[in-house]
């Protein structure tokens, strides 16, 4: 159960790299399409998921944001909205 946690959290760590890598690469409508996956995964995924997503991809995400000045309140999505981001980028 370990490996698996460990490997959620490499992945979304991952994920987080890509959609960040996108933004400032300028490619905004397919970091919004790797957001919408984020939402359907937070929704629908398992507490454990959840939790994951919430805590390594949102604050890794929320992060890059603020380094570089962004406000990330009009690439989340909705269903994103209960995630805590930093409240800067709000």
């Amino acid at each position: 159960m370990k490996n698996r946690i460990e490997d959620l959290q490499t992945q979304a760590e991952k994920f987080a790299r890509l959609t960040q890598n996108l933004v400032m690469k300028g490619h905004i409508a397919r970091a919004k399409k790797l957001l919408a996956i984020t939402e359907r995964l937070v929704l629908s995924g398992t507490k454990e998921t959840q939790q994951i997503i919430s805590s390594v991809f949102t604050n890794s995400f929320s992060s890059f944001a603020k380094g570089h000045g962004c406000t990330i309140k009009n690439l989340v999505p909705s269903g994103l909205a209960g995630i805590e981001f930093h409240t800067v980028n709000k």
